[in-house]
C-alpha cells in the first residue's frame, strides 16, 4: 500500500551522478518527508545506484525529459507535484513557500525564480529577469510545481526531449496562469560554462524563436547537443579580502597588521594576474572567498574577472574538497587548486600542472614549509582531504603517502616559498630565483624599511 505524502517531487535524469546525492539531500532538508522520484531515461553512469542508496523511487523511462516527467507523475502520490532537474536545488524555506501560494485554490501550476550557483555579472543578470514569467525567462531550471489534479485533466508533458518544459507552461499560461514562489532556486551554470555565456543565452533565445515559429523540437534537440564543449579545466583559488587583522596573522604577529595586508594584497593580485594569463579559451578561473560578508569587495578587487563561490567547509580539506566539487560539477576534466601566498606562482607552473595531467592522476606543488601550495586532479579523490595534517609540515609527505597507498600516479611541481612568517619572508627575499618577482621583491624590501 502506497503512503499518501504532502509533496512529490520529479527528478528527469540522465547520466546526473555528479548532482543527483546532492539534489537528494536538498530535497530531504527543504521538504521533510518529501516522495522523492527519480525518472531515469536510460543513465549509464552510477546516477540510480546513488539515488536508490538515498531512498529515491526509481522509474525507467523511454528517453526524453517529457516521457519522464510524465512518469514520475502518473506513479506520485502526492497532491502537490514538484518537477525539479537534478542540477537544480531548492530555497531553505521550500516547505512554507509552496504551502502558503497554494492554499490559493486559484493557483495550479508555479515556478520559482531562479538563480545560478556562480557569482557571475552576466548569470545575475539572467536571473534578474526570473522574476518576471514569460516564455523567455521561465523553464524546467526553475523548478514546476503543479496541483496533481490540474496533471490528471489531462496537461501533461508533450513527449519530447527539448522545450516540454516550454510547450508545458506555455499552455499553462494560456489554461490557469503560471504563479511565481517568492524565492529563487540554485541552478547548475555548467551549459554556460561549457558553451560561454552569451553565447548560450543567444542560442537559447534562437531556438525558442524557431520553436515558437516552426513547432519542430526534434529538429531543435539534435542541433542543441551539436554545440562544441568548452572550458574543460579549471583553476581554483582560495583567497581573503586583504582586511588589516584579518590575514597573514602570523607575518602581522612581527611586523604588523598593515605590513601584513599589504603584502597579502600585493601576492594575491600577483597571483590573480598569472591565472588569469592561462588561457580562457579551454579554462575557467574560480575564486573561492572565506567570507560571504566580503563578497561583493572580492569582485571589486579583482574586477569581476573570476567566477565566485563561498568556501564551505569546517576545516581546509573539507573546504578544499567541497570546491572541487563544486567545479567538477560543471563537466571540467582538470582542476587544480593554489593558495594566494605564493609570490613566485607564475602560470608557466599552472600550466605545467595541466600538461603534467595527462600523464598522472594528480600533480603536487611542494612548498619550503612542508606543506604543498598547488593540487591538481582528474577527478575527486576523497582521501587527499580527510584526515591530513593540514598546516603542518608533515602534509606534503603525509599526502605523498596516501597517493602511493592508493597506486596513483603522481607528479612533483619545482618547490616554491609559501610565506606565513617573518621568518619564510625573509628566507624567499634571500633566496635566488629565475622566476620574474623582481617587482614584489623590491616592493618587499621598500615596505620593510617604511616599517
Amino acid at each position: 500500500m502506497q503512503i499518501h505524502k504532502k509533496y512529490s517531487v520529479i527528478i528527469p535524469t540522465l547520466n546526473e551522478e555528479k548532482h543527483i546525492a546532492s539534489c537528494i539531500d536538498n530535497i530531504n532538508k527543504c521538504l521533510p518527508g518529501a516522495e522523492i522520484i527519480v525518472s531515469d531515461g536510460g543513465s549509464k553512469d552510477n546516477t540510480l545506484q546513488i539515488a536508490a542508496n538515498k531512498g529515491a523511487m526509481i522509474l525507467s523511462s523511454l528517453n526524453g525529459r517529457g516521457n519522464q516527467l510524465n512518469l514520475g507523475a502518473e506513479k506520485a502520490s502526492s497532491d502537490i507535484l514538484i518537477f525539479l532537474h537534478a542540477d537544480t536545488v531548492l530555497p531553505k524555506n521550500s516547505n512554507s513557500l509552496i504551502d502558503n501560494i497554494f492554499t490559493n485554490k486559484k493557483v495550479q501550476v508555479a515556478t520559482f525564480k531562479m538563480n545560478f550557483d556562480i557569482d557571475n555579472r552576466i548569470l545575475n543578470f539572467y536571473s534578474w529577469f526570473t522574476r518576471f514569467d514569460s516564455i523567455f525567462t521561465r523553464f524546467g531550471d526553475c523548478g514546476i510545481v503543479v496541483r496533481k489534479s490540474y496533471f490528471k485533466e489531462g496537461n501533461h508533458f508533450p513527449k519530447w526531449k527539448l522545450f516540454e518544459d516550454v510547450h508545458f507552461l506555455r499552455t499553462a499560461r494560456k489554461k490557469a496562469g503560471v504563479f511565481t514562489v517568492p524565492e529563487f532556486v540554485t541552478t547548475s551554470a555548467r551549459r554556460f560554462l561549457q558553451n560561454g555565456f552569451i553565447r548560450t543565452q543567444l542560442r537559447n533565445f534562437v531556438y525558442i524563436i524557431q520553436y515558437l515559429i516552426y513547432g519542430k523540437p526534434k529538429s531543435l534537440y539534435s542541433k542543441y547537443n551539436k554545440m562544441k564543449n568548452f572550458n574543460k579545466k579549471a583553476v581554483i583559488v582560495f583567497a581573503k579580502y586583504p582586511q588589516k587583522g584579518k590575514v597573514k596573522t602570523r607575518l602581522a604577529s612581527t611586523l604588523g597588521e598593515r605590513f601584513a595586508a599589504d603584502f597579502y594584497k600585493v601576492c594575491a593580485e600577483h597571483t590573480f594576474k598569472e591565472i588569469l594569463k592561462v588561457n580562457k579559451n579551454d579554462t575557467r578561473h574560480f575564486l573561492f572567498y572565506s567570507d560571504e560578508n566580503d563578497k561583493n569587495k572580492i569582485r571589486k578587487w579583482t574586477h569581476f574577472k573570476f567566477l565566485l563561490f563561498n568556501q564551505q567547509g569546517k576545516d581546509l580539506g573539507e573546504k578544499m574538497l567541497n570546491a572541487f566539487h563544486s567545479v567538477f560539477k560543471n563537466d571540467v576534466s582538470k582542476s587544480i587548486i593554489i593558495g594566494t601566498d605564493l609570490p613566485d606562482i607564475s602560470s608557466y607552473i599552472i600550466n605545467d600542472a595541466f600538461e603534467l595531467l595527462n600523464e598522472s592522476d594528480i600533480v603536487l606543488g611542494p612548498a619550503t614549509d612542508g606543506g604543498y601550495y598547488l593540487l591538481g586532479m582528474k577527478k575527486i579523490i576523497k582521501e587527499l582531504f580527510i584526515e591530513l595534517p593540514w598546516s603542518t609540515e608533515k602534509l606534503f609527505r603525509q599526502t605523498l603517502k596516501v597517493i602511493n597507498d592508493l597506486n596513483l600516479q603522481v607528479s612533483i611541481l619545482p618547490e616554491l616559498s609559501d610565506i606565513d612568517t617573518e621568518s619564510d619572508l625573509n628566507n624567499w627575499i634571500n633566496k635566488e630565483t629565475n622566476l620574474k618577482t623582481g617587482e614584489l621583491k623590491s616592493f618587499v624590501k621598500a615596505e620593510l624599511f617604511y616599517n
